[in-house]
């Protein structure tokens, strides 16, 4: 097998028992890393296993091209530099590059053990404790998150606190986890088919837009969906092809169907805790919608070239940006 083709790894899939129906919105068959990640931990351990070391080789792979074959390049008198950018972000925060040390991997040592200081100097690390939503919760202004901040309790764990209605002390790890994965999830504008599968459902964000897309082009609304019965019935109707009609069927699938119905509920949860952090929300795709663009506190703009299909993209943007 040629773990570089798309061709070929959907052949695996098919002989290890998966009809696989994964597609992009042209209808060709989607093998990205966040659509094979929703197949690891599939019933069909053949399966879990294959996606598993595709998602393995991959990263391994971008390792050795990104910094073991390259690593030569960057050598300057035996030391490496990386540069660090002001302005190579869009967003404004900053980057850096040749080599990019801020993509490797934290929960892997393979390649950040290999770094380190030359004899008689130290590595410093320096960070801002969840800078990001610590911003979020000025800019809406939400009181609640506020004083938990000034009171010096983890931000994350604060937040499951007034979701799962709980005091602070007795939210366990994974309920933080949960609250952590709900909060980047609005700051970086993720849609409910993204955040279910962030969360752990066997969900792929592509194909489900793409399907939801095929369903409310038939005129219907996304919070209005017919049965899927009838969806099928128009579509062939219409002479649509085998692979379109698969497509709108993925967003009735019980277990995808479950997943958006569980990123759902949290938000819902999320917002009637947090309702300033809605109102920033929206306030920042209103404004991004009207003028094209979100400006920081600075002046700093972010211009949209679609501001209605990208207005989702300001929050992270003036969050990012200071």
């Amino acid at each position: 097998i040629n773990v570089n083709s798309a061709a070929d790894i959907v052949k695996t899939y098919n002989k290890l028992g998966y009809d696989y129906d994964k597609l992009t919105e042209k209808g060709n068959y989607a093998t990205d890393a966040d659509t094979i990640q929703t197949l690891t931990h599939h019933e069909i351990p053949e399966v879990a296993e294959f996606s598993r070391n595709i998602l393995k080789y991959r990263r391994l792979s971008k390792l050795l091209n990104t910094f073991i074959s390259e690593i030569k390049t960057y050598n300057q008198n035996g030391s490496i530099h990386c540069s660090f950018w002001q302005s190579g972000a869009r967003t404004g925060r900053m980057s850096s590059s040749n080599p990019n040390l801020q993509n490797i991997d934290k929960k892997d040592d393979t390649i950040r053990g290999c770094f380190g200081p030359r004899p008689g100097y130290i590595n410093v690390h320096m960070d801002y404790s969840q800078q990001e939503y610590r911003l979020l919760a000025h800019h809406a202004d939400e009181t609640s998150l506020i004083d938990s901040i000034n009171n010096g309790y983890d931000v994350h764990r604060a937040t499951a606190a007034l979701i799962f209605e709980k005091t602070y002390d007795t939210i366990s790890s994974s309920e933080r986890d949960r609250a952590k994965q709900i909060n980047f999830a609005l700051v970086y504008g993720l849609g409910n088919a993204a955040f279910a599968s962030n969360l752990g459902h066997p969900v792929d964000s592509k194909t489900y837009n793409a399907g939801l897309r095929a369903v409310c082009g038939l005129g219907y609304k996304p919070w209005a969906l017919p049965t899927p019965g009838t969806v099928e019935k128009q579509l062939k109707a219409l002479g649509k092809s085998d692979i379109e009609i698969r497509k709108a069927m993925y967003i009735y699938k019980p277990e995808v169907m479950e997943g958006i119905s569980h990123a759902q509920q949290l938000k819902r949860t999320y917002f009637s805790r947090l309702p300033n952090i809605q109102r920033f929300i929206y306030e920042c795709r209103d404004y991004t919608k009207e003028h094209g663009y979100i400006r920081n506190w600075i002046g700093r703009k972010k211009r949209y070239s679609r501001p209605e299909q990208e207005a989702y993209k300001s929050v992270n943007a003036l969050i990012q940006g200071g």
